[in-house]
């Protein structure tokens, strides 16, 4: 315990060094509604067991490495992988150049190699890999990508509002999840047919999910488990199930995913 006084006169960076810190905006680990001291411990002592979770992240949303030539790319992917680089022959797994480094790489933040775990969606998919094994299957945890590209306007290509610089921009894809999106509203977003049609199945997905604990209903396209095969759906220009074995760049991924994140295993 400390007193209100002691509270006052502590250094404001020490305060921000507390049990808390790792939780988004510093929240205060009261012992009632935030009880653990770090999400992950949360995880190890059987707080998500039986909690199935929806989960994933925009294309471009995640954290990436400043690459704008091959030489850069491969370079900042040697420092970060380390051991990890020779060990997947990284320089010939990947195949980029200059005019590509940069895409790539904000392709990677998302996909496996960001730092943020919320935008990386190899760390969704190897959490619902881990519950599966810790609960036998009693988690069901389901994972998607959203590289849907809302719609611009003439007058912002070559702004910072262009799609070729937002990508699929962080919570642009509340507009599908809640099917809100009408002719008009807002002004900026001329909505096309697929944006309609996409609107209405990711929004049954999701009530699906809310409804039964399971998103998948009669005339969608089957979203598997983010399980053992750690499988996801992408919302794009279509509607694309992955189920299939790891691809030996998504194998590094996970190998990447659970040492940068600390991943525990099951025992």
């Amino acid at each position: 315990d400390i007193s209100m006084e002691e509270l006052r006169a502590m250094d404001g960076e020490e305060l921000l060094k507390s049990a808390s810190e790792h939780y988004p905006g510093r929240m205060n680990q009261d012992g009632l509604y935030v009880a653990y001291p770090s999400i992950q411990e949360a995880v190890n002592e059987g707080v998500f067991d039986d909690v199935s979770i929806l989960s994933g992240a925009n294309m471009g949303e995640g954290q990436y490495l400043q690459t704008p030539t091959a030489d850069e790319f491969y370079a900042a992917y040697k420092e970060k992988l380390g051991d990890l680089y020779d060990k997947y022959d990284f320089e010939n797994l990947l195949k980029v150049t200059d005019n590509t480094a940069m895409i790539t790489s904000r392709q990677l933040g998302t996909l496996g190699f960001g730092s943020w775990s919320g935008a990386n969606i190899m760390m969704n998919r190897l959490y619902g890999k881990l519950m599966t094994e810790r609960t036998d299957g009693k988690a069901k945890n389901y994972t998607y990508l959203f590289s849907q590209v809302t719609p611009e306007r003439i007058t912002e290509i070559g702004t910072d509002r262009s799609a070729a610089e937002q990508w699929a921009w962080h919570s642009s894809e509340q507009f599908y999840v809640f099917n809100s999106m009408r002719d008009g509203v807002p002004a900026s977003r001329d909505w096309r047919d697929w944006d309609y049609e996409l609107a209405e199945k990711m929004n049954q997905y999701w009530v699906n999910f809310i409804t039964n604990g399971d998103p998948n209903g009669e005339g969608l396209a089957q979203w598997p488990e983010a399980d053992e095969n750690m499988g996801y759906i992408d919302f794009g220009a279509g509607i694309t199930v992955h189920s299939e074995p790891l691809a030996p760049l998504e194998e590094l991924m996970e190998e990447f995913a659970q040492q940068y994140f600390q991943v525990p295993l099951s025992e």
